[in-house]
């Protein structure tokens, strides 16, 4: 990764949020050639000036990788991203993007920023564009230690990706669960768990979920909630605890009936709700691998991802043998993706559907924390009580600003140079980095 061309969608420019990531960056990676156009603060110019875009069109064609950079607005990318993106089309300048590497770095507090990412996902495949998934912040992240590492993390994955040779990890002391419902005639499926496994080092071990008694399916009767146990005997609790909770990675492969793996994975999965609200496999690598339609099924490919966001687990990648190219080479890529995630433990931001998905699930055990003991335990334990009200500081703070702004002749001298105030924390940040590279 040696050019990267920066489209900076900000109204602000240089001056938002946003665009302090690509400062950052530019400290992590000096050596790397940024060139940034802020087609969100230079639209109308844009609009006049097609020279302007026929510009951007011959750099992205020697660029090495592609950066969308906005804050969210009202469910998407603001206006003036939708207006450029309208503008290169009509220009007939989409084919400067085609084989391009691309990625996503968003700015929000988290409401539908996964509806702005899925947007520009969807022009990256009109312009036939490869997709490395994004960075979706909070906006405050940046400041905050984890924010910074979850960046550079972040940053790795990029370099990943984009090496036309992946770097082989030892992972020979490692152990990946692979969860299955195989069955003698799904032949498909087989290829699939075949060529993974010949793939990887790391020691495999496979739960056949046709080979175990499970009596049944959930009961709802919430004996768990008060125990942390399943009521039903049978050989669930002993496979969760061997297959899923000791292991380092867990893979899923199974074969699509009816817009959903068979039934005998929901049976399983239902049961889990004994281990309750608790994310019992946090930070781990998942994959899957699926034998079937996989394309048109937007409804089950979004409860895979929502599943990762709300279980903060690091989703590898969905291979299915639906989809056009060499089936073989996404498995081994998916494999080493695997491998370089058990041995580095990256971490991703979560969006709209992890921190909605918690929240609902923090309010709800709070509420009902006098029977859903064990719950109420876990989010105690791990300080997932976040409610605003804690923050006092922060509270009070907002209620002094906004007296403050109450007044004429403060709001006069304080506006002008809101932005620049808003960003001026950044820059301890960016220093402090610069000292740690000379170290």
């Amino acid at each position: 990764m040696n050019r990267i061309v920066v489209l900076n969608g900000s109204p602000k420019g240089k001056d938002s949020i946003t665009y302090q990531y690509v400062r950052y960056l530019q400290v992590v990676k000096p050596n790397v050639e940024v060139t940034t156009f802020h087609i969100g603060q230079t639209i109308q110019s844009l609009e006049r000036h097609k020279e302007k875009l026929d510009e951007i069109a011959n750099l992205i064609r020697q660029a090495d990788l592609v950066l969308w950079l906005y804050p969210v607005y009202t469910f998407s990318v603001p206006y003036q991203v939708v207006r450029w993106i309208e503008l290169m089309n009509a220009y007939g300048h989409a084919d400067a993007f085609s084989g391009k590497w691309m990625s996503q770095i968003a700015t929000s507090r988290h409401f539908y920023d996964h509806t702005a990412y899925r947007y520009i996902e969807e022009i990256g495949k009109d312009w036939k564009m490869h997709s490395i998934p994004g960075h979706l912040a909070d906006m405050q992240d940046l400041l905050k230690p984890q924010g910074q590492a979850r960046f550079e993390a972040y940053l790795e994955e990029l370099d990943w990706e984009m090496a036309l040779e992946k770097p082989q990890e030892d992972v020979s002391s490692l152990k990946i669960s692979l969860i299955t419902d195989l069955r003698e005639e799904d032949s498909e499926l087989q290829k699939m768990i075949q060529i993974f496994r010949k793939n990887t080092k790391a020691k495999i071990q496979v739960l056949n979920l046709n080979e175990i008694s499970i009596k049944s399916g959930c009961l709802g009767c919430l004996n768990c909630t008060l125990s942390g146990e399943c009521i039903i005997k049978d050989d669930f609790q002993e496979s969760l605890n061997i297959y899923v909770q000791n292991s380092d990675a867990i893979v899923y492969a199974g074969t699509m009936e009816n817009h959903w793996f068979r039934s005998v994975w929901k049976k399983f999965d239902d049961r889990q709700f004994s281990n309750g609200h608790r994310m019992s496999i946090g930070g781990r690598p998942v994959g899957y691998l699926i034998a079937g339609a996989k394309e048109n099924e937007n409804n089950f490919l979004d409860v895979l991802k929502a599943r990762a966001q709300v279980g903060h687990v690091y989703l590898c990648g969905i291979v299915s043998n639906q989809f056009e190219g060499d089936i073989q080479k996404k498995i081994e890529i998916l494999t080493k993706k695997m491998e370089w995630a058990m041995v580095r433990h990256p971490e991703r931001p979560v969006n709209f559907q992890g921190v909605g998905g918690m929240r609902v699930f923090r309010d709800l055990i709070y509420e009902s924390r006098g029977f859903m003991k064990e719950d109420h335990k876990f989010y105690r334990e791990n300080d997932l009580y976040d409610f605003p009200h804690k923050k006092k500081s922060t509270i009070f703070q907002g209620y002094i600003i906004g007296w403050m702004m109450k007044i004429p002749a403060i709001r006069r001298k304080v506006l002008p140079s809101l932005k620049q105030t808003m960003i001026k924390p950044y820059d301890k940040i960016f220093e402090e980095r610069r000292v740690k590279n000379e170290k």
